[in-house]
This record gives structure tokens, sequence and C-alpha cells, in this order.
């Protein structure tokens, strides 16, 4: 995020409710104006009408807020729309915290005297657009900038050219491609009409699970989502299906119509027009042969000669499909996208500096210190070692991480009814009972190939970027015991508090594990890594470890920001060993251990050669551990004798296959090594 730093300290940003929606709509007309140069005769004759009903509508369905911007003297001197984004495409199908976009649009400044306050401006209000969308759930803000200015202002506040596409449908571009040849196959592409509905809900599902969104990721009713999709844009868009065929067999599919959704449209069809195309897949053996591209010339074809669009839009889903649009002419242009935090916190610091509500602010900051000194006040009397290092570990904890770290102490419940009153006033308690998790357990038993995810980093690293809102829910409703093993390798420290050791936590996910070691005390130095950039997003914001980086543990650890030649005491690796090359994860840990230094990881226990063995309960996710006599000569390949080795029945629980609310134990092997 820019660091702006304002030329004048009298700007302020606030939210409106309703009594500002006639101003929205002005705005939103100049935008189309003085924007993009459209005349007053080529407004719809009721834009006003139709821009306030869609600001009820958004109000009410899509979390909708105005924020505004007051200069010293209180007149408004700029405003911007947004919300959660909806259509044109049927984006419900996937559950919001899985997957989510936020909408941007209506930005407008009175123009000042001066162009760089005007930009100033307009970075304030973009940026508690982007605290308010990330604290919706948003995974990534989209603004379509109506003109060269307000695109320099989006740049200005991080924007940047993303996979939200635009082309201009010229009348002389050619897009005739009905029959072709791949190889030595001839493919036809036709249009199709609505007996192909189920086909089309069934692409347009293995086009989001091929682009890293789980089976659990999807809501219980997609099918009937899209086919009323379908038969409402049928019906008002001209929305059109066109299928390859090759020996009479659908090879590929690809939906089309007129584009509406994330911000009213009032400009007469016959002016300016969007189309949107979206659902575009090809089965994997005819890919690379045209196909993708023949579809899109024909959905091009269809969206400027038969709904009259200018102008083509579209979210590329795969950068394999990006290219493939950016091939036909498809370009970012002026569509702009912003990726977001997974906490709301994380954009609000990084532009606080830019809004000057500084007394608000200060009695923010000065309420917060009274609630986490009484917060180390209360802890502090019931015997808890609790500092400034620890307390945001303490007020983020869960359940299973206050069990483990007080699983013998006198005060065990009353501690936890002191930190999940706190957590409570935070919105950070995660009730063990009511969680996430246990509220979805069972469409989680359907599962995925969790063996195949791994095989490709990229769609391993998007499946857990998805997980990372919610992991802390996962593993309190799986009732992981992984904590538990943590806390007892912690008394192998040589030194009470680990002042002058350094652990490296490998596949930290969140970060739960390195959050423990905090709250049992230890000061010393603290790095985690992940393949997920929102998992890594998620163990900073928790304020435990020193450093975090991205990093995939199959490709090697050395690379630590500012600390390249370190060599840790410690490394930790717990719940992931499954989903790794175990011989090269392990000898890459080896490499960044210290002579003698021990490394503290989990394996899951293949029980299948035992009188007394159930049947794997991760079969129907193609995931099967290690047996004991099996660990042993792994941990010696890479470096390591063997120090002790636990057994643990139920490490966890995963949600039975058979989806009906029902838990499997997943069997662990904990084992601690020492490198030679």
């Amino acid at each position: 995020m820019n660091n702006i730093k304002p030329k004048l300290s009298t700007i302020t940003v606030d939210a409106i409710a309703i009594d500002g929606d006639a101003m929205v709509c002005e705005n939103w007309r100049k935008s189309w104006q003085e924007g993009k140069g459209i005349e007053a005769q080529d407004l719809l004759p009721d834009w006003e009408e139709r821009s306030l009903t869609f600001l009820q509508h958004a109000r009410e369905k899509l979390s909708y807020q105005t924020f505004i911007a007051r200069d010293s003297m209180q007149d408004i001197v700029g405003s911007i729309s947004c919300q959660v984004w909806a259509g044109p495409v049927p984006l419900k199908v996937v559950e919001h915290e899985v997957f989510s976009l936020g909408a941007m649009w209506a930005l407008h400044v009175a123009a000042p005297s001066e162009s760089e306050k005007a930009e100033h401006i307009a970075i304030l209000l973009i940026h508690r657009a982007f605290t308010y969308l990330s604290s919706l759930g948003c995974k990534r803000a989209l603004f379509l900038a109506p003109d060269d200015t307000t695109k320099k202002q989006l740049i200005a506040a991080g924007m940047e050219k993303g996979n939200m596409l635009t082309m201009a449908l010229a009348g002389d571009i050619d897009f005739e491609t009905n029959i072709f040849k791949a190889t030595d196959q001839e493919i036809q592409i036709c249009k199709e009409t609505a007996n192909l509905d189920s086909l089309v809900c069934e692409n347009w599902r293995k086009m989001w699970e091929e682009v890293g969104i789980p089976e659990t990721g999807f809501v219980h009713d997609m099918d009937q989502i899209t086919l009323d999709f379908l038969k409402d844009a049928r019906k008002r868009l001209g929305y059109q299906t066109f299928v390859a065929r090759c020996d009479g067999k659908i090879v590929g599919t690809i939906s089309c119509q007129a584009w509406e959704g994330p911000f009213p449209l009032i400009v007469k069809p016959t002016v300016f027009q969007l189309g949107t195309i979206w659902a575009v897949y090809v089965i994997p053996s005819f890919r690379r042969l045209g196909v993708a591209t023949a579809l899109m010339r024909a959905a091009l074809k269809h969206l400027r000669d038969v709904v009259r669009c200018d102008t083509a839009i579209l979210i590329a889903a795969s950068y394999a499909g990006q290219c493939v649009y950016e091939r036909l002419g498809f370009a970012a242009n002026n569509a702009l996208v912003r990726d977001l935090p997974a906490d709301s916190d994380t954009v609000s610091n990084s532009c606080s500096d830019s809004i000057s509500s500084e007394t608000s602010t200060d009695t923010e900051t000065e309420e917060t210190n009274e609630m986490r000194n009484e917060f180390k006040s209360q802890l502090s009397k019931l015997g808890v070692a609790i500092n400034n290092i620890n307390v945001n570990a303490f007020l983020t904890a869960t359940k299973q991480q206050l069990d483990a770290v007080f699983f013998n102490h006198p005060q065990r419940e009353a501690i936890f009814r002191v930190v999940s009153k706190f957590q409570s006033s935070l919105d950070t308690f995660v009730d063990p009972e009511d969680n996430w998790f246990s509220q979805n357990v069972r469409r989680f038993g359907r599962g995925f190939d969790l063996k195949k995810l791994s095989q490709d980093p990229e769609k391993l690293a998007k499946k857990f970027d998805l997980l990372s809102t919610h992991y802390d829910h996962w593993t309190v409703g799986n009732r992981s015991k992984v904590e538990s093993f943590i806390v007892k390798c912690s008394k192998r420290l040589q030194e009470s508090d680990g002042s002058n050791l350094s652990i490296m936590d490998v596949a930290c996910g969140i970060g739960l594990q390195g959050q423990v070691l905090r709250m049992l005390g230890y000061k010393g130095m603290l790095v985690g890594n992940d393949i997920s950039s929102g998992m890594i997003a998620r163990a900073l914001s928790r304020a435990c470890y020193d450093q975090v980086y991205v990093a995939n543990a199959n490709e090697g650890l050395l690379v630590v920001k500012e600390t390249p030649s370190l060599l840790f005491d410690v490394v930790i690796c717990t719940g992931a060993m499954e989903l790794l090359d175990q011989p090269r994860a392990l000898k890459h840990m080896a490499d960044i251990l210290k002579s003698g230094g021990e490394i503290w990881v989990s394996f899951q226990h293949d029980t299948s050669s035992t009188e007394d063995s159930v049947e794997n309960p991760t079969s129907h996710q193609n995931i099967r551990g290690l047996r004991k006599e099996e660990v042993n000569p792994q941990m010696m390949n890479a470096g390591f004798d063997i120090v002790s080795m636990e057994t643990c029945s139920d490490a966890f629980f995963t949600p039975s296959p058979a989806q009906d609310g029902s838990l499997l134990p997943v069997p662990y092997l904990f084992v601690v090594g020492k490198k030679r």
C-alpha cells in the first residue's frame, strides 16, 4: 500500500447511509458524462430511478456502502461506492468465505485547484473501500475506470492490471470460425439451446474445481442457482451457449450474454452495451488445439452482432485462459484489481497515516491499550505469565491451544472463561461447539483427491489460500491434538524462555504452533513459512512470528528474508508431511538445522498392517500415512537420529465420507529427531 502523507490534515472519510443516495446517483451520472463523454440524451430516461433501485437492492443483499470525504468546512469533496460483487455470472455457486469479489464504482472527487489534492482525496476513499470490502471477506476488489484520471487515481492507491479484461468489439474484426481442424479431427462450433443447460452447470463446476475450489467450497444448490441464472439471462440478456463437437461428442462449451450486475447501467444500450463471456471449458484431451479460441470467437461474434455489444468484459479464471483471451485482443485496459488481505486490519493499518481522524485514532488506541492491560491483569491474577510479546497470542488462542498449554493448571477453566470473554468482544472467539467446521461437517465429508492436489503446488497453494480464513475454525472443529505435542516438545528447550534460540516452523499454516510457543513464554527467534500466501497473511496477523515468507518445502528452505545464512536450533513441521515429498522435504529441513539441532515432526500413521487396524480414514482423499518401520529409514537418510516416537490414535478427526456428520479419528506418529 502506498504511504501517502496528506498535505492537508483536514480531509476525513466517513460512511454515509441512505441519505447519501441522491448524491451517489448524481456522481454516477457525472462519471458517465464527464468520464466517458456520454451526452445527456444518451442516458436512459429513468436513469436516476434505476440507480436508486440498484442501491436499495445492493444495500439489502450485497452489504452496499457509500463513503464520503469532507474538508475542514465539512463540505463533501468526494465519494465512492462499494459492495460485494454480484453478476454478471453466477458467482453465488461458491461459498462466500471461499471466494468473494468486491465491487468499487462511482468514485467522484470535486474538482479542486490542485490535481495532487484530488488524487489524495481519491486515495483516502479507495483505501477506506478496501478496508470495508476486506471486512466483508472479499478476496479481491475490482474497478472498471471510466476515464484516465480515475485510472491514475486507482493505480496511485495500489490497484493494478490483473485478470479482469476488456476488448472493443470493432465491426471489422472477423470472428467467423464455425468448422476447423485440430490435428486430423474436424471440430464444429455451433449454438445450443436450453437442452444443454445441465452440461453448462457441469462444466461451470469443473472450471471452478480446476482453479482450486474444493468440493466443500460449493453451495449445496449450485446447479439450481446456475439453471435459474441461465433461464433469466436467456430471457433478458440475449444469453447463448456455444459448443464444440468432434464426431458428435461435445468437447467444449462457452456461455455469453449482455453484462449487468456490479453497478447500475444508466446508458441507452444503443449507445453503450457491455457483453460478457464465462464458463469456458474444454475437456483436457482437446486442450491446446484451438478449441477455446474457436469458442471465444463464436461468443464474441454473438455479442457483437446479436446482442449489439460495444465491448466485451470477462474475468479470467486461470493464467492459461488469460493467455487465450489476450491473444484474441483482450487486455486489462481500464479494468483494475487489488488483492485484499484476509484481515481487514492489514489494510486499515497500512493506510492509517492517510486518514486524518487523529482524535478518533488516539481514542481507539487508548481504548485498545486499556483493554489489553485489563486482559493481562486478569490473566496474571490466575497465574498466567503474559507480556507484550504473547498478549496477542492469547487474544486469538483456540480452545485446543489453551487446553494444551494449561493442561495441568489449577485455574484452567477460569483462564478459558477470561480469554473467551475478551475474544468475544474482539470477535476472535471460535466456539468449540458451533463453528464453521461443525456447521459444514456433512458436506466436508465429500472430500477431494489430496494426493493429486499435492502434485500441483499452484493448486495446492490456492486450496489453502481459500481455507486460510477459517483454518482456526477447522482445527477447533477437528479436535486437533498437535498443540499438545508442541507443548511436550517445548520442555526440551535448554533455556526457560529460549531467548537465544531460533525456531523455523515449516508449513506453518496460520501460525498455530508458533502461537503455542509464545503462549508458553518462548522469546527467541521464530520464523514461519508456508506454500500458501493466504496462510502466511493469517500467520502474520497473529503477531507471533519474527518473520514469515512463502516457500514450497519440497523445493528448499534456505532463503530466509534478511537472514539467508541462518541455521536454526529447532525445525517444526506438523500436519503437513502427508502432503509433501517426504524424503526431499526432510533433507531440506536438515539443511537449515545446526548440527545437533532438533526436528519436531508429525507423520500420519498407517495402521493397515496391524491386527486391530481400521480402514484408512483418509482413503477417500487418496492419502495414506507411514508405518512405524518406514519412519526411521526416512529420518536416517535425511541425516536425523530418532530421539522419540509417540503414537496418537486420534491426532485430529476428519469428516466421514458417509456425509452423515460423523468424524473419523486420524492417527499420527509424533517424532523428535536430532541432526547428526
